[in-house]
C-alpha cells in the first residue's frame, strides 16, 4: 500500500457501482465470489477471500491517513483478467455469496462503454 496513481480515474462517470450492500447482508465479507463479463465472455472470476489485504486492514490503513465518511469507496484494485475496453463494449459485474445450498446475488451491473472527448466512460445502468 501507499502507491497512489494519477490521471483520469477521478472523471465523471468513471466508476459506476451497483448499489450499496448493507454490511448485515454480507454472511462473510471474505468469502464473496466477484466476477466480470465482456461482450458476455467471462474475464474476471474470484473471490475476496484471494485480496492481499484483508478489510479491516484496509480500513485502518485509509482511516489513517483520511477521514472515511459513510459513502465513501475504497478501491482496492482487480482480480487477474483485466483486459481493455472500448466503446461500444457491453461490461457485466456481479457480486455472489453461498447461503446453505444456493448462490445469492448481491448485485449486478450492466452497461456499456462510450467514447468522450476527454476519454472512455459508462453509459446509464441497464440493471
Amino acid at each position: 500500500m501507499g502507491e497512489v496513481l494519477v490521471g483520469g480515474w477521478e472523471r465523471g462517470r468513471f466508476c459506476p457501482v451497483g448499489k450499496f450492500i448493507q454490511a448485515h447482508e454480507i454472511l462473510d465479507p471474505h468469502q464473496l465470489s466477484i466476477w466480470l463479463k465482456l461482450n458476455g465472455e467471462l474475464k474476471q472470476h474470484s473471490s475476496t477471500q484471494n485480496m492481499i489485504h484483508k478489510i479491516p486492514e484496509l480500513i485502518s490503513y485509509c482511516s489513517g491517513i483520511m477521514t472515511l465518511e459513510e459513502g465513501d469507496l475504497l478501491l482496492t484494485g482487480t482480480p487477474a483478467g483485466v483486459s481493455s475496453i472500448s466503446p461500444g463494449d457491453e461490461v457485466e459485474i456481479g457480486v455472489e455469496q453461498e447461503t446453505n445450498s444456493s448462490i445469492q446475488i448481491m448485485d449486478q451491473i450492466k452497461f456499456n462503454a462510450i467514447q468522450r472527448s476527454d476519454g472512455l466512460t459508462y453509459d446509464q445502468l441497464k440493471i
